[in-house]
């Protein structure tokens, strides 16, 4: 069984949609995770080595989502998942990316995704 570390509410832009018009200004995003991980070591040391550094993940989804240009919400949380697993140890990842006021009649839309480190 994993522990979870979670981070909650990231809000950033990026540039994301199937309109034209999506396509030339950033829209806001949100992005939460829910981080699968073994705290044991960390909290038995008290040694942030040990543990999944928030501030440094919460910055890497920042500038990573900043940086993408993207259709499809799936494909960014998709490549975002990816790229998690490449420069951090965390086990499992559920990812939550919202984009608020995408359709007039809702408050949100998103995608919501679960992934397991993939195996080498």
């Amino acid at each position: 069984m994993l522990d979870i570390i979670f981070i909650e509410n990231i809000v950033t832009e990026a540039v994301i949609g199937i309109h034209q018009f999506e396509k030339v200004a950033p829209q806001k995003l949100i992005i939460s995770v829910e981080l699968g991980t073994d705290i044991r070591q960390a909290a038995a040391t008290d040694d942030v080595q040990y543990a999944l550094n928030y501030d440094e993940i919460s910055r890497f989804i920042d500038s990573f989502i900043r940086a993408s240009q993207c259709e499809l919400l799936e494909t960014l949380a998709e490549n975002l998942v990816k790229a998690l697993f490449e420069n951090f140890t965390m086990q499992s990842i559920k990812l939550r990316l919202q984009k608020p006021g995408a359709i007039a009649l809702t408050q949100n839309v998103g995608v919501s995704i679960y992934r397991l480190r993939p195996e080498k």
